[in-house]
């Protein structure tokens, strides 16, 4: 797990010298943004600090002591990127200011938030700032929570009991993670990253109301779903447990949107089998072989279904899929 520190000081270097080296290590690490010191830090004290970058298997891990910023990330940026990400931070000194997708937020010392590199985002930090900043691949997290613009331009402070866990965890594993061998270091950040997910959870579901409120119980257990739809007993109780509800409030969400949670596991494991009878680089797997995967068991069942949903048995589409001529690539 390659380690680098980077002091960078007033005193050795001009101050666009600073600039542009935080520019460029932000960029490399992070994310790539427009850099700004305060209106009021002195010119001294701009862009001086240190960084500690951790670069793990599925992302970087970095602890930043430099205050008095201005980062924006730009519609241009963010055309110019090669891959998009999500960024949670913990603070554990100063405070800074959170603008995306039209929310706001002023998180402080012990706080939690998060922040997409794939829309445009705004940040202003104290000058006695310092923080966490964890970087993952976005559908790490989407997986878990669904769509993560819930998420974003919001902030959970110290005193919440799951945040304060979430926030103590990391800072644990950011000051003693040297010397740790690098397949237990990627283990504990995976730990670390499903610890932050209730507590992004309950930040959501706080500040979320009535029909928002329901989209979110509905995405989380669609996300879900995705996931776990090949495990055969898979029950809405083990779904509802997964969006964070009870099994009353899960059905009362998805009933707003004219199904059950069920009949929402159904229809995706009915598209998986479709989709896998449909494939031609599928044509190795039998039918049953296919009906196992999508999270069926009783082959009647199975046919039943399908022939409902798709007006045909499965071993009707395999067999039209098999018909079709192969598309012949110039």
């Amino acid at each position: 797990m390659p380690l680098e520190d980077i002091s960078i000081d007033g005193r050795d270097m001009s101050l666009r010298e600073r600039k542009l080296c935080w520019q460029a290590l932000v960029g490399e690490h992070l994310a790539d943004v427009e850099l700004d010191a305060s209106p009021d830090i002195p010119a001294g004290e701009a862009f001086a600090g240190t960084l500690r970058i951790r670069s793990f298997e599925r992302g970087t891990l970095a602890d930043i002591a430099s205050g008095g910023q201005v980062l924006t990330r730009t519609a241009d940026r963010i055309r110019r990127a090669k891959s998009d990400a999500v960024l949670f931070n913990i603070i554990l000194s100063g405070h800074c200011r959170l603008e995306q997708d039209g929310r706001q937020a002023v998180p402080t010392a012990g706080s939690l938030f998060l922040y997409e590199s794939a829309r445009p985002y705004h940040i202003e930090t104290s000058p006695d700032f310092r923080t966490i900043v964890v970087m993952i691949d976005r559908g790490r997290l989407e997986r878990s929570l669904g769509n993560l613009r819930f998420y974003t331009g919001r902030a959970m402070c110290s005193v919440d009991t799951v945040a304060r866990i979430a926030g103590s965890f990391w800072q644990t594993l950011s000051s003693q993670l040297d010397g740790v061998p690098d397949a237990a270091a990627n283990t504990l950040i995976e730990a670390g990253i499903d610890v932050v997910i209730p507590a992004l959870r309950s930040m959501a579901g706080d500040r979320a109301e009535g029909s928002e409120a329901c989209e979110l119980t509905v995405m989380r257990a669609t996300a879900f779903i995705a996931s776990a739809f090949h495990r055969e007993s898979l029950t809405v109780d083990d779904i509802a447990a997964a969006a964070g509800v009870s099994t009353r409030r899960l059905q009362e969400c998805f009933k707003e949107k004219g199904l059950t949670p069920m009949e929402q596991l159904r229809k995706h494991r009915l598209k998986h089998a479709h989709d896998r009878l449909n494939d031609g680089h599928c044509q190795n797997l039998s039918v049953l072989s296919i009906m196992s995967q999508s999270g069926f068991s009783d082959p009647a069942h199975f046919s039943r279904a399908f022939r409902k949903e798709y007006g045909i048995s499965p071993s009707a589409a395999r067999s039209a899929s098999q018909r079709r001529p192969a598309v012949r690539v110039a």
